[in-house]
Parts: C-alpha cells; sequence; structure tokens
C-alpha cells in the first residue's frame, strides 16, 4: 500500500511539473503522421483540432514503438491508433474522432467525449492503468476476455458480450446548487486481446447535465467474431444443401 501511495505522489509530482513545460502542438493537415521518437515527450499533440482552420479531410497519427507524448487528443473527424509507443499523461477522443490501441502504453486516463470512440484491445502495460471517462455521448469499447466489473459496494459481476459497464456500476448523485451531474462508477478488470491486463477505474456520465448515450462497452475478441461468421456461412451452406 505504501508502495502505491508513494508512486501516485511521484506521478503527480511529475505530471504538475511536465505541465509547466508543456507546449500544445497542433496537427491539422489531412496527411499521416508517425510518432516514433521523442520529440513530443513535453508537448500536448492536438489532432485536426476545432479552433483551427481544417483540412477537407481527416489527418491520421500513428504512435508506434519509441514514440513518447505526454498528451494525445483527437478532435473533428481525426484518428489515432496506437501500435506502440507511450501517452505518459491524458488520451482523449472527441467530436467524432477515432482511436484504436492495441499496443504501448496509456499512463492516466482515457476518455472519450462529444460522439467519439475508442477501442481498446492492447497495450495498458504501465504498472497503474489508466481511468477511463466517458461523457457527451462518447464510447469506449473493450476487445478481450474475462471481464468483470465492481461496484462501489463490492459487489462483482461477470461480463459478457455487448454488456454496458453503466448497468453494473455504481450510480453516484453529484448535484451541485441544483444541477445534475451523476455518474457511473466501479472497477473494470479483464484480460485484453494481446493478453495484457486491463485493471481500472471508470466514470459514465450520460444523465443530467451529460445526458445521452455515453458508455463503455464490452466487444467480442476479432477472432471470435470470424469463427461467429465462419460458423454462420457453415449453416447457409448446410441449409442450401438441404434444400
Amino acid at each position: 500500500m505504501k508502495k502505491q501511495v508513494v508512486l501516485m505522489v511521484v506521478l503527480a509530482f511529475l505530471t504538475v511539473n511536465t505541465l509547466l513545460l508543456a507546449d500544445t502542438v497542433y496537427i491539422n493537415d489531412g496527411m499521416f503522421h508517425t510518432i516514433n521518437d521523442d520529440t513530443y515527450l513535453l508537448d500536448m499533440v492536438v489532432v485536426d483540432p476545432l479552433a483551427i482552420p481544417s483540412s477537407p479531410t481527416r489527418t491520421h497519427v500513428d504512435l508506434t514503438e519509441g514514440g513518447i507524448v505526454m498528451d494525445l487528443i483527437a478532435h473533428r473527424h481525426a484518428t489515432i491508433s496506437i501500435t506502440g509507443g507511450t501517452v505518459t499523461g491524458r488520451l482523449a477522443a472527441a467530436n467524432n474522432s477515432q482511436v484504436s490501441i492495441t499496443a504501448g502504453d496509456v499512463g492516466l486516463e482515457i476518455s472519450a467525449h462529444h460522439d467519439a470512440s475508442i477501442t481498446i484491445a492492447g497495450g495498458l502495460n504501465g504498472s497503474l492503468s489508466p481511468d477511463l471517462r466517458t461523457n457527451y455521448n462518447g464510447t469506449i469499447y473493450l476487445e478481450g476476455s474475462d471481464f468483470e466489473v465492481t461496484d462501489l459496494n463490492g459487489n462483482t459481476t461477470i461480463l459478457s458480450n455487448g454488456d454496458k459497464l453503466s448497468d453494473f456500476a455504481s450510480l453516484v448523485e453529484w448535484r451541485p446548487e441544483g444541477d445534475i451531474w451523476d455518474y457511473y462508477t466501479g472497477t473494470i478488470t479483464g484480460t485484453l486481446v494481446n493478453e495484457t491486463t486491463l485493471n481500472s477505474e471508470f466514470n459514465i456520465s450520460n444523465t443530467g447535465f451529460y445526458e445521452g448515450t455515453a458508455n463503455i462497452v464490452i466487444t467480442p475478441e476479432p477472432a471470435t467474431v470470424f469463427l461467429f461468421g465462419l460458423g454462420s456461412l457453415v449453416l447457409i451452406r448446410r441449409r442450401r444443401v438441404l434444400r
């Protein structure tokens, strides 16, 4: 327990001091970019920002082995693929952007909002899994197996494909000055497709001020989907033969 507390204090110290040195880098040209070194070690990288005149086509960023970014944020219709490397701080997707994570590591937080989606099939190799957050119709998809949700009362539920975490989490009523800012929360554990372990706290806001369809959803592994589709084809062929 003491080791965890010390580690969290160190991370917080490093985060505060890093923010003081951070610059914001905008990538907004509708082209494909690869980050595979420490050029953006102390930077917040924003892809297709809304505040800057945008390219008519979406920009794509691929974070690969060796790449290091402090914060990585996707806007508009940007796409980001994390196939290696590290986001030391926050990974966020907003405004219809799409992010996929198959390897690498994200340090502090993964968030999806304003109709954006993030698919997590791997990565998250750090000693502390990042928090998962969704609001304003954002969705995080988890690909893997053996997922379980534990609510604030310690109740654990084994999840199946298609399950939404809000259905099994604790609802926290937070209503400052009469406004409704309620959210669903708990802990999600499981094994991602690339066999890395997920153990994260989550926060889903889709009521009151954040009313919408935000959620975190369990999806089957790609291999499972393929086998299901193959099985369906076999059944169809058999039916045709019988006819």
